[in-house]
């Protein structure tokens, strides 16, 4: 299994290359492979158990057998001193009997006796303890072919012998021992151990392991695979609901079924609620601050537009009271009415620059040629800046030479109003005013209006674009504004700066040590 490490800012996290789902399953095996290994331990423990239980019995049966010799020799030595006939008394199955009983008593499952290869009889056989309801005294007849085998390979070895017999359930255990005596009325002592449902016993506990063992596995197995089934499925429905929560905050989430996956889905519910408020509240502050900023504004506006239109109406009632009050003379009652006359003109601008707001705020973009567009422009105002002695020139970069979708009313009056501006900024017979034309790095449309004038004032720069705010003596403030306005309604910005060339999109004269620029930037 590889892992991988991904580093973000502001902390660091171990990301693995695995699913949570393989590793789940991977989970799942080791669990089988740990519980399959644990079977494997436990059948070997129990079949080491049946071994140790056969070699202490083998242990038994020869401590058994040699205790059973040295007892013959001693009561056979003590027969001897007696001095009552050996022969007589060997063939006493009685007297042997008593023998193996003494010895084996303390012997559980241990049974045996004598024998006598020359006669081929068994003497002495007993089975102490035997739990059967009486005592056992005959030697048992399916096992006597294995006794015999024992006894024949005592004899042709070193003198002791050893048999295993291992039957359906049980297993089988003969020992035997050559008595070499002289004088002795039997040759052989043997004894036998029966180990009864000792593999039965194990067989079915490593049955029992066995099943269990595939139980539990099977079980594991089973257990991992629903359980990623389940955490597929689960986070299937999670993906869905957050999909539906791209178009709808207030889609709820279902439950998986998983407590988990349930608790980050109604932590994913509750997040989606808090932002949908925090939007709906935002919004709501959104529109108050516009509605509070359109009410500033227009309060702006109406003051002055009272304090523009009263002067100019002061200015006339004054005038008309002189009137009134002098009318001697033909000359004063003229000098009178042209001013009257001025002052009506400067309240008509006033109004017809408030108006020009009031025109319907769809755009109507048409192709247009901007090189002669701009060159008509220039074209019209080339009369005023003659008699100002200023030059006018255009400069247009070759990525706008042909059409482009512009608004050409809008567009006219914005060009208008920065050209005259222009021109009256600059000093008599020494102004320059340069328009130019190209495109930014982003591909916007870019208009250029540069003067060699003394620049904006540093006082008015901040409130450059808002009504009644001007740098001229005679200025109504209304044409930056105005302006402003309609490239806003074209999607673009009208923006000041101090210098002409810095950063702009086309080449520029290094005319302009001061002056005004300002840059018009429109999407089209």
């Amino acid at each position: 299994m590889s892992w991988e490490d991904e580093t973000r800012t502001g902390g660091s996290r171990i990301k693995s290359a695995w699913s949570l789902k393989r590793q789940i399953r991977l989970l799942g095996m080791i669990l089988v492979a740990s519980v399959i290994t644990g079977g494997i331990i436990a059948v070997e423990y129990i079949r080491h158990t049946e071994v140790v239980q056969v070699v202490e019995a083998e242990r038994d049966l020869r401590t058994a057998a040699e205790r059973l010799r040295a007892r013959y020799q001693e009561s056979l030595a003590t027969y001897v001193k007696s001095d009552v006939g050996p022969a007589d008394r060997a063939r006493n199955d009685q007297w042997l009997r008593s023998l193996t009983q003494q010895v084996l008593a303390n012997f559980t499952g241990v049974e045996g006796g004598f024998y006598d290869t020359r006669s081929k009889a068994f003497l002495g056989y007993a089975y102490p303890t035997y739990k059967g309801s009486g005592p056992k005294i005959d030697v048992p007849p399916a096992e006597q072919g294995s006794i015999l085998k024992v006894i024949k390979a005592a004899h042709g070895s070193s003198g002791v012998a050893f048999l295993r017999v291992d039957a359906r359930d049980d297993v089988l255990l003969f020992y035997a021992l050559a008595l070499r005596m002289p004088n002795s009325p039997v040759d052989t002592v043997w004894v036998m151990h029966r180990l009864v449902g000792i593999k039965n016993t194990f067989a079915r506990i490593e049955i029992l392991g066995l099943g269990i063992l595939l139980v539990l596995s099977g079980s594991a197995i089973a257990v991992a695979w629903i359980l990623t089934l389940r955490l597929e499925s689960g986070v299937a429905t999670l993906e869905a609901a957050l999909a539906r929560m791209e178009a709808r905050l207030d889609t709820a989430v279902p439950q998986t079924g998983v407590r988990e996956l349930d608790r980050i889905g109604d932590a994913i519910s509750h997040l989606a609620a808090a932002l949908e408020r925090n939007q709906k509240r935002r919004d709501e502050l959104e529109q108050r601050l516009r509605q509070a900023d359109r009410l500033a504004a227009l309060g702006r506006l109406v003051a002055g537009v009272a304090h523009e239109v009263r002067n100019p109406l002061a200015s006339i009632k004054l005038k008309l009271d002189l009137a009134r009050k002098y009318p001697d003379t033909a000359e004063r009652i003229d000098k009178v009415f042209e001013l009257v006359s001025a002052e009506i003109e400067r309240v008509d601008r006033i109004v017809s620059r408030l108006l020009t707001l009031g025109k319907a705020s769809k755009a109507s973009a048409s192709p247009t040629d901007l090189y002669s567009f701009l060159h008509s422009r220039l074209r019209a105002h080339q009369p005023r800046a003659q008699a100002k002695g200023a030059s006018l020139e255009l400069k247009l970069a070759s990525p706008v030479d042909g059409q482009v979708m512009v608004d050409q009313d809008r567009l006219g009056q914005i060009v208008d109003n920065l050209v005259i501006n222009a021109i009256e900024a600059v000093s008599p017979g020494c102004g320059l005013v340069v328009v130019e034309a190209g495109r930014t790095e982003t591909g916007t449309l870019l208009i250029r209006v540069c003067d060699n004038g003394p620049g904006i004032p540093a006082h008015v720069r901040e409130r450059l674009f808002e009504p009644f705010v001007t740098g001229k003596e005679h200025g109504t403030g209304l044409g930056l504004f105005v302006s402003a306005e309609l490239a806003r309604a074209m999607g673009g910005e009208l923006r000041y700066k101090d210098a002409c060339g810095d950063g702009a999109a086309v080449a520029a004269d290094k005319k302009f040590p001061t002056g005004a620029t300002f840059e018009l930037i429109l999407p089209c």
